[in-house]
């Protein structure tokens, strides 16, 4: 709440309130007139020798910890201060006086959080105007946006001299752009947080989360958590051995399956055929009639090659289930992709990928299949490299059945 000032004696009258001149002589002497927590604050008189354009503003702050000043000069000469403010009463008093030209408007406004105030008066020149002005911040208010500020104006009007005379205006400010105090940074922080816990507190117990098994799985680990290190250390440990015992078929079939792409090798072409890393070492076997075509990895020749089969097509790109640049001989490229058709296929089967050059395997990889659909693979090199020169052959086999083959050559090796 704001109000008008009225002067009690002819000392306020001349020079405005007696308090800012009791704060400026305390000041003065060497007395520390810094408060806690930004409160208290300062004052003075400004232009603080003579006058501007015959105005002038006393001025006292309470509420705000007042730092740094700068005068700058101007057709609005101003005095911008730097500070900061925490919840509490924040009071702009003094008075000021218009003793040439016509009027002076006086506006004075202050602001921190959501509370605000902002008033106005007129002095008819020669004049002057006390005024307070004061608003309470409240604890928690959030003081960071909009920024928190004050300013007292006078805005005097004056006329030109001559026959051709005009109206002009020059100003006189107090003022600054506040900060949020550290102090009450924290304590707005900390109680929002505790605000938050006991919103959702409150949501849990009208949920009643606190009986279902994952509330409290949750108490459980709060109260470890408010147990220190030991006892945390001893609920992980307690879970770790909780999980591992309801660990369903689904979690072991994964974990088999990492554990063979871990070990790669005969271990993961055991998986591929089995389903079980631990079983006796084989190949995927080829079907009788692709077993005689097969080449040994010591004749590379591409002649020696096995035929295509499947409808397996190769390029250097794919998309949609169709290859881009298909090519049977690439003078170079980075990488190749293989797409492959298929029709009637059980659900969850695993089709595997061999990548070749010159009878020495380079790669593997697997895809789920089923039904009918497409399937697609790519080896490429690193950094922009070339794939080496040679003789490829990416055979796909489903189960125990070579589903797709084709071979192609990279650079001079064509067949």
């Amino acid at each position: 709440g704001s109000r008008p000032y009225y002067a009690r004696n002819w000392f306020e009258r001349t020079f405005g309130r007696v308090e800012p001149w009791m704060e400026m002589v305390a000041a003065a002497s060497g007395a520390d007139m810094r408060p806690d927590r930004g409160g208290g604050g300062g004052g003075g008189i400004f232009p603080t020798d003579g006058d501007f354009n015959g105005m002038r503003i006393t001025y006292n702050v309470s509420g705000i910890q007042l730092g740094e000043f700068e005068d700058v000069e101007g057709f609005t000469t101003r005095r911008n201060y730097t500070g900061t403010v925490a919840p509490g009463r924040i009071t702009i008093s003094g008075s000021a006086s218009m003793q040439s030209g016509w009027e002076a408007t006086l506006r004075v406004l202050v602001r921190a959080g959501n509370a605000s105030a902002d008033e106005d008066w007129t002095i008819v020149s020669p004049g002057s105007q006390s005024f307070e002005v004061s608003i309470d911040v409240p604890e928690g208010a959030n003081l960071t946006f909009p920024t928190p500020q004050f300013v007292i104006r006078l805005t005097g009007r004056f006329s030109t001299a001559g026959a051709g005379s005009t109206q002009v205006s020059r100003g006189l400010q107090v003022g600054g752009n506040l900060e949020e105090c550290a102090d009450a940074g924290e304590a707005r922080r900390a109680a929002a947080d505790a605000e938050w816990r006991a919103e959702v507190e409150r949501t849990l117990r009208e949920l009643g989360y606190q009986q279902s098994p994952a509330g409290r799985e949750v108490a459980r680990m709060q109260e470890a958590a408010r147990g220190g290190a030991a006892a945390w250390q001893e609920y992980v440990d307690e879970r770790h051995r909780e999980l591992a015992a309801q660990e369903t078929e689904a979690e072991r079939d994964f974990d088999r399956l990492e554990q063979a792409l871990a070990a790669g090798g005969d271990v993961w072409d055991n998986y591929v055929r089995t389903g079980d890393a631990d079983a006796p070492p084989s190949r995927p076997p080829l079907p009788p009639e692709e077993t005689a075509q097969r080449p040994t990895p010591a004749d590379p020749q591409p002649a020696d090659m096995p035929g295509d089969i499947g409808g397996l097509q190769v390029g250097t790109g794919g998309e949609g289930g169709r290859v881009t640049g298909a090519a049977n001989h690439f003078d170079r490229t980075d990488g190749i992709t293989g797409v492959l058709h298929y029709e009637d296929k059980p659900d969850g089967i695993v089709a595997v990928a061999i990548w070749e050059r010159d009878g020495n395997e380079l790669a593997r990889g697997e895809r789920p299949i089923g039904g009918t659909g497409w399937v697609s693979f790519s080896i490429a090199m690193q950094e922009g490299r070339d794939l080496p020169p040679g003789n490829y052959t990416l055979t796909i086999v489903a189960g125990d059945t070579i589903i797709g083959r084709k071979t192609f050559t990279v650079g001079g090796a064509q067949g």
